[in-house]
């Protein structure tokens, strides 16, 4: 009965599971389940990133397709809204042009056109730019064949504030803007009378050589009976400028 017991008990024990070896496999198990997990874990990161990427490049794209067709859509309605702006400017002055009866009510549209913008300019004196002061001059210089030289010499300084510029569109620093100002003046108060020119009374023309400084003005004229002429000037008209004394020895040659 003992030893039938005892060879019990060995079998008994030879039938128990090996710790050991249960151990060895639990652990491989869970190393193995570490390892997928992991592989896993970088497949997910590689195709989060690429999918990530992708719609950066997607949006991206759909960003600058969209303001394309903004930016074509904005170009369109402006070229249209310009096109009817002008057609409906040039009817306005299709309307206004019918309404002028002559060449001569053209003329003094013409004038007071420039007067008034003579006045704008001295108004905002020192607050203009290079442009406007230049559409001015221009308007000026383009009567020059009616009021003939006197154009150029009375906008000699508005020509030095212009050749002076910075940029067109900012704030001219004038050099002299006194000087500036007086030809302003000068304009505003005789281009009316100025602007008058009547082509079939020509008288025959004269030349007169002369020269002022600021001091004096000679002068000699060539079909006045070769006229000789020469005066010293006062205190008051040395301190006028260059252009004014020129003319006053010119007016003097022919008044002597």
């Amino acid at each position: 009965m003992a030893e039938h017991t005892e060879e019990s008990l060995l079998l008994q024990d030879d039938s128990l599971p090996d710790k050991t070896s249960d151990g060895a496999t639990r652990s491989s198990s869970d190393r193995d389940l570490h390892d997928t997990f992991s592989l896993f874990k970088l497949y997910m990161n590689g195709k989060m990133d690429n999918l990530e990427s992708r719609l950066v490049r997607e949006q991206d794209a759909m960003s600058k397709k969209i303001k394309e067709e903004v930016s074509i859509r904005f170009k369109y309605e402006r070229n249209r809204i310009q096109f009817k702006f002008n057609e409906e400017t040039l009817n306005e002055l299709n309307k206004l042009y019918k309404l002028i009866p002559s060449t001569e009510a053209q003329s003094i549209r013409v004038v007071l056109d420039l007067l008034d913008k003579v006045k704008g300019l001295i108004r905002r004196f020192l607050k203009i730019t290079a442009r406007t002061l230049a559409q001015v001059v221009g308007r000026i210089i383009s009567m020059a064949p009616v009021i003939c030289n006197v154009a150029r010499i009375m906008t000699k300084f508005c020509y030095m504030a212009i050749e002076c510029r910075t940029e067109w569109d900012k704030w001219l620093l004038f050099p002299c803007p006194y000087k500036v100002l007086s030809e302003l003046h000068f304009w505003l108060d005789n281009i009316t009378s100025l602007n008058i020119k009547l082509l079939g009374h020509y008288s025959k023309s004269h030349v007169i050589y002369s020269e002022a400084s600021g001091t004096g003005a000679v002068a000699y004229s060539v079909e006045l009976d070769k006229k000789n002429f020469h005066e010293t000037w006062d205190f008051s008209e040395a301190q006028e400028s260059s252009p004014w004394r020129e003319l006053k020895a010119i007016k003097l040659a022919l008044l002597s």
